[in-house]
């Protein structure tokens, strides 16, 4: 049964799916994005219209194709009931407190139901379908202090940069130990990136594949730890930036 009209369409869902993820996670009464991801979804799988009720059959039969769905698994939780809190509590016009956290948890879990459908029944297999477009760099000449902020802003572990033609990354564990070594943390804040590098900031070599390798070389090529995706077998366009977070 297709459910996509091509592979561009099954990405834009599952992404959508994540961004409402990641915004209800930030917010633990953020359920309105998942409602709307799903609405939308539904929409495109049933274009007759009507609301969730209507959309509910369609959306359920993508949702089998996710392991998810079987709720004989232990930990797994009935796509029809969570379905069914999700399309009652819509109905209402507002929610707050315990409640709308409540509703926020099965919204999650239904969002995670649904990615992981639309993953297995696109097939989505190569690090160019699961890599992180755009990623955040630092830059040599940037001073400590900004390095220190990306990594906090963003909740980074690792974060790429590029020198003398190589690419590596420096880890938040490093800057930590970095500052933190000795009592002139004000000097070190305000110097650059590569001076700090000559003073002694640990860095490693980052692991690169290309935007078609399989999600197993991804895996296997970084151990554990973030790999850079290029999109030229010459390793000089950096296309993204992959971790197995984004393909768990």
């Amino acid at each position: 049964m297709c459910f996509f009209s091509d592979l561009k369409q099954a990405i834009y869902f599952r992404d959508e799916f994540r961004l409402a993820r990641a915004k209800a996670l930030a917010d633990g009464e953020g359920f309105q994005e998942i409602l709307f991801s799903i609405e939308r979804l539904g929409g495109s799988l049933n274009p007759t219209g009507g609301g969730l009720g209507n959309y509910e059959e369609r959306l359920t039969q993508l949702a089998r194709k996710s392991s998810l769905f079987d709720d004989s698994i232990p930990g797994n939780i009935s796509f029809s009931i969570l379905f069914g809190i999700v399309r009652v509590s819509r109905n209402d016009a507002m929610h707050q407190g315990a409640f709308a956290r409540h509703l926020t948890n099965n919204a999650i879990k239904l969002a995670l139901i649904l990615e992981d459908a639309i993953v297995t029944e696109a097939r989505l297999m190569d690090a160019q379908h699961f890599m992180v477009l755009n990623p955040i760099c630092a830059e040599l000449w940037q001073p400590m202090s900004l390095i220190r902020q990306k990594v906090l802003a963003n909740s980074f572990t690792y974060l790429p940069f590029e020198a003398e033609g190589k690419w590596n990354f420096v880890s938040d564990y490093s800057i930590a130990t970095y500052l933190r070594n000795g009592l002139n943390r004000k000097e070190k804040l305000a110097e650059r990136l590569d001076v700090a590098i000559r003073n002694g900031l640990q860095h490693e070599i980052a692991a690169m594949v290309l935007t078609t390798d399989s999600v197993e070389t991804v895996l296997k090529t970084g151990l554990g730890k973030p790999v850079l995706v290029f999109d030229d077998e010459a390793f000089e366009h950096l296309a993204g930036i992959i971790t197995p977070f984004d393909v768990i």
